[in-house]
This record gives structure tokens, sequence and C-alpha cells, in this order.
């Protein structure tokens, strides 16, 4: 299931779209704006979290399957960060291994959080502020 379905769902709205880009930031924050308005995801959470949350301590096989599409997300929007940095688009001060990390994080934590408290309010919230952490990465942009 988590590899074809999470990882095929995952594959084809974030990961191609990112490894396709010509401009990584801007297709960042097109995938995080399509991602705002999935409302549903408030209801009921990420399947990737919610199955990270209740099975990675039982079952070190299905961890190991999570763990392979987080680090893919992980590495491809390091990719996208690093290529962005190399085309002058993405600052050259930051480091896209960390940075992605904490890209991926916050956004599993946007959904979960909002899943919590059951809010759509909270869930965009959330988002715009991850959206402006990502706008921030560009050369030129207001520190």
């Amino acid at each position: 299931m988590v590899d074809e379905v999470v990882r095929r769902r995952l594959e084809q709205m974030i990961f191609q779209p990112l490894r396709d880009s010509r401009e990584p930031l801007a297709t960042l924050l097109a995938i995080l704006h399509a991602k705002r308005e999935n409302t549903e995801l408030v209801e009921l959470g990420c399947p990737l979290n919610n199955l990270m949350q209740e099975m990675s301590p039982l079952d070190e096989t299905f961890r190991g399957h999570l763990n392979a599409v987080m680090t893919t997300w992980h590495e491809t929007i390091a990719d996208a960060l690093k290529r962005g940095q190399r085309q002058g688009q993405v600052r050259k001060d930051i480091d896209a291994v960390a940075t992605a990390l904490f890209i991926v994080s916050a956004w599993e934590g946007c959904i979960g959080i909002a899943k919590n408290m059951q809010s759509e309010r909270t869930y965009r919230t959330c988002i715009d502020q991850m959206a402006a952490f990502v706008q921030a990465l560009a050369v030129g942009a207001r520190r």
C-alpha cells in the first residue's frame, strides 16, 4: 500500500513536478498553494503521516517502506533547492539538505496540527507561513 498508493500519489503531486521544474521555488510554491486548498487533509490527515504515527513502532519492515518515501520526499526537495542555487534562484547561504528536512517536517506538522484541531483556518495559516518561508529562500528576498 505504501509503495503502490502513497508513493505513487506523492510522485505525481510533488516529486515529479519538482524534478522536472526549471524554477524549483515557483514549483514548490505552486504545490503548496494547491495543497492549501485541499482541506480534506484537515479531517483525515496525511495518509503517510497517519501510517508513520501508527505503524512505525509496530513493524520494522513497514517502517522501512514509510522511511523510504520520506527519504525520497526529503531528497527531492533538497535536490530542487540545490538546483535552484546553481541556477541563481535560491540563496547560496542556506543548507539545502537541512532546509528540505525542515520543509518536509513543517508540511507534515501543518497537516497533523490542523487534523488534531479540525481547523481549516489553522491549516491554511500554517501553509501560508510555509509559503512565506519558501519565498524567503529566493535570491534577493528580504530576510
